[in-house]
């Protein structure tokens, strides 16, 4: 009995050691962080952005609890049939089907050209974007509502319609037997929504936390965030306080025998086919087949596969040591005990329900104190990710547990096995919280991005956000279907896995060694660079994060001359740059921010306003004028502007995509003179054109972005006179040295390169990590050639490089 005794503290040992590693160590990393840093950081106030959260979580928990509730009979009486279907669609990012459902409301569909005549295209996006919240959140309201005592009785029904009840009185007798259930569902939508950060960043909708992401990343302290994690934490804890609740109730849906109508399953299916399939086959449809997949994307997705098992395996793993805290034991069956267990669960709930961005920086600021070889291999990231893996888990034991009968309690308790004996129900517990977690884990951007170590591109989740801000299908559309058939696999296994011990110890440890092999080949990959490409040798930095004057928040758009440099960022200002910093912020259209700016000899600063369908002008004294508006007597002249140059003829060059890829040719009064170009991939077509340079002879050189190349043209007939393909990946920024070399920088592959365009040499600088000279998606480039200065847009590090035209020569 001592060694009984002595072997029931272990599970007990385990869950502190976990929380300790996984839920404490994070957050102590946070509060180690210095109280304030890079002085000014808020993009927005947390009193305003107060309100139109709470709205958006609390309306999509409302939302989604009704269709969920309509969905949660069929789920719960058949529910082999409909896991494999519904799991995936909780599972897939609200962001991917956000983007699915944008893309049909492109400006060249007929949705998207009447918001856009009707100037509505702003509530067209906030109702897409309420779409794909409800869209992936409903499936976990369904999820909630089936684990509880729905009345659902046939015979009451038709009582109630002999007496004349309306339904809306029948609707809410059911809200007034079930408002717990409903309530307790709503609030771990909320709080669901409300950590979710990456949807409403591709919307343009600012949250608590967007802004609680966006000012960790630009370095805020403790004291600057502060307001933002309590306000986070609130629904946090009601969600976890909910699902706590949900899962320690006994009891499922009530029906009569003779409620045995299809319609139950029927809804279930409408409901999938509509908010999960349908995306998906549209943007297919949108989309196309993918006709450019780059080695670095196809890298990603094996070793985003590798990490995603090992997390699932490890989450696996934990449910043992779950299950048996959740059952108890004569050594900590006491209230005390209780207590303890019950508030570590729920502070590790609230961790995993918190916004991700805060478990990265905490993690960020510990791994700095870890080895070098520990922070080379990634085990930062691998435990970020575990964090609300494991939380899957401590659900599924609480799950586990209340689905067992009291009488194998008290057989277990006199005596029974072992706590580490893997009875059938925790081995198909195991399966199914090893396919949630891994499936859960492909998507959080706020942990790849912080925590990902150099490698020679960027993580998989990271290409596909950067793939839905800037309109890149091919890459977008292969990595949702790979999410999608992972969530695929992960609810077939929740659905009807039932492995038994030979196939666990056959499968299950291979499992476990190829994906830490498969996971500690992408660490070890990630440490080795390019030998072609070397380090920026950069002679001045301009910037670094903040909202303070000479800093930036992810600049995209820079231009320079005669030692003045002008820089546009994500927080709308433009900043003109020399012995002083003279701020402008700019009355911009829409939810976006511009990407092309262009310095005029006049010092007149022109703005590609491109989710304003216009062309700004910005005097030196911070006056703001439109040069080309977004419309002449109520037709559009510009549609999506990317860049703006003046010619030489002394006409403006607009570049733009979305319902045409073109180059607009305009006067400054704004009228159109003529137009160049097409949507296409021959010679003379493009697919984005981003940025534009004149060489000395009057041609007009264009960063052809998606379709990969460069293009020279004639600027009068838009006829190609050269094109440079096979060389650049995804170019956004573009300039012409004194001797026609090209000096491009290239997003997709993060380096600046140098072409000569007559003889294809070219050079590269630079490469994607955080080391010195190492860049995160660079944009523009800018030369100032009397200054002898290259200027290099440094997206991802907030700042703008400076490099001497002498050290990036051949």
């Amino acid at each position: 009995m001592l060694v009984r005794r002595t072997h029931d503290w272990v599970p007990i040992a385990l869950a502190m050691v976990g929380w300790l590693v996984l839920v404490a160590t994070p957050t102590l990393g946070v509060m180690a962080s210095s109280a304030t840093a890079h002085g000014a950081v808020a993009l927005h106030s947390t009193a305003a952005l107060l309100g139109p959260s709470f709205m958006w979580a609390i309306g999509i928990g409302v939302l989604a609890v009704c269709i969920g509730r309509l969905a949660a009979p069929g789920i719960a009486l058949s529910p082999r049939r409909w896991l494999a279907v519904v799991l995936p669609a909780a599972l897939m990012p609200a962001a991917g089907v956000f983007y699915a459902w944008y893309a049909m409301a492109s400006p060249d569909s007929v949705l998207g050209r009447a918001a856009m005549d009707g100037q509505w295209m702003a509530t067209l996006r906030n109702v897409l974007l309420g779409a794909a919240l409800v869209s992936s959140t409903w499936p976990l309201a369904a999820l909630v509502l089936a684990q509880l005592p729905l009345h659902a009785s046939a015979s009451s029904r038709s009582l109630q319609q002999l007496d004349g009840v309306s339904v809306w009185q029948r609707i809410g007798d059911r809200v007034r037997v079930e408002w717990p259930g409903l309530i307790a569902a709503v609030a771990v939508v909320a709080a669901v929504t409300m950590l979710s950060t990456t949807v409403f960043d591709l919307a343009g909708a600012p949250t608590l936390s967007t802004e609680l992401r966006a000012r960790l990343a630009l370095g805020a302290g403790l004291s600057q965030v502060a307001g933002l994690l309590w306000a986070t934490t609130v629904p946090a804890v009601a969600g976890a306080i909910a699902l706590w609740w949900v899962l320690g109730r006994r009891g499922g849906v009530v029906f009569e025998a003779s409620n045995t109508t299809p319609w139950p399953s029927i809804r279930v299916g409408v409901i999938v086919l509509l908010t999960w399939v349908a995306p998906l086959l549209a943007l297919v449809w949108v989309s196309g087949t993918p006709d450019t997949v780059h080695a670095t994307l196809v890298r990603g997705i094996v070793f985003a596969i590798g990490r995603a098992m090992l997390v699932g395996v490890l989450a696996a793993f934990s449910v043992v040591a779950f299950v048996a805290l959740a059952r108890g034991n004569a050594l900590h069956s006491s209230r005390r005990w209780r207590w303890i267990i019950t508030g570590l669960s729920l502070t590790w709930l609230i961790a995993a329900l918190v916004p991700a961005a805060f478990v990265a920086n905490g993690w960020t600021h510990v791994q700095h104190v870890l080895p070098a070889w520990v922070q080379a291999f990634g085990v930062a990231r691998i435990l970020a990710l575990l964090l609300p893996a494991t939380a899957i888990a401590l659900l599924g034991a609480r799950l586990i547990v209340r689905g067992e009968t009291r009488s194998l309690g008290d057989l277990r308790t006199l005596d029974g096995p072992p706590w580490w004996h893997v009875s059938p129900s925790i081995r198909r517990g195991m399966w199914s919280v090893g396919g949630i977690g891994a499936a859960w884990s492909m998507f959080v951007p706020a942990v790849e991005a912080a925590l990902a170590p150099p490698s020679a591109g960027p993580p998989l989740v990271v290409q596909l956000v950067d793939a839905m801000h800037y309109q890149r299908p091919e890459s977008v559309i292969l990595v949702l279907w790979v999410i999608a058939v992972v969530a695929i696999v992960a609810g077939i296994i929740v659905a009807v896995g039932r492995p038994s011990v030979r196939i666990l110890r056959t499968i299950g440890t291979p499992m476990l060694i190829g994906s830490m092999c498969i996971a500690l080949q992408a660490c070890g990959d990630s440490t080795e660079r390019d030998v072609s490409i070397e380090p920026l040798r950069v002679s001045q930095t301009v910037g670094g994060p903040g909202t303070a004057p000479g800093r930036f928040v992810s600049p995209r758009a820079a231009s320079a001359k005669d030692g003045v440099l002008v820089v546009i960022d994500r927080s709308g200002r433009l900043q003109r740059i020399g012995d002083t910093v003279v701020e402008t912020q700019l009355p911009l259209l829409g939810t976006g921010f511009p990407t092309g700016v262009h310095l005029c000899d006049d010092g007149l600063a022109l703005v590609a306003d491109t989710h304003g369908s216009r062309v700004l002008g910005v005097t030196q004294e911070g006056d703001v004028h439109t040069v080309v508006g977004p419309s002449v007597d109520g037709s559009p002249i510009l549609v999506s502007p990317t860049d703006v140059l003046q010619g030489p003829d002394g006409l403006l060059y607009v570049s733009e995509y979305g319902d045409v890829d073109r180059i607009a040719v305009c006067t400054h009064q704004g009228a159109l003179v003529r137009s160049l170009g097409s949507t296409g991939t021959l010679p003379g077509q493009f697919r984005r054109p981003q940025a534009m340079a004149f060489n000395a002879a009057g041609q007009l050189w264009v960063a052809d972005a998606c379709n990969h190349r460069l293009q020279l043209i004639d600027p009068h007939t838009g006829a190609a006179i050269a094109v440079i393909d096979d060389l650049v990946r995804y170019p956004y920024g573009i300039d012409v040295l004194a001797n026609g070399d090209l000096l491009v920088g290239e997003y997709g592959g993060n380096v600046l390169r140098r072409i000569d365009p007559k003889t294809g040499r070219n050079r590269a600088w630079g490469g994607w990590g955080d080391g010195p000279g190492q860049l995160r998606t660079p944009w523009s480039v800018a030369i100032d050639h009397n200054a002898g200065v290259a200027w290099l847009v440094d997206t991802g590090h907030d700042r703008v490089l400076g490099m001497e035209l002498e050290a990036l020569a051949w």
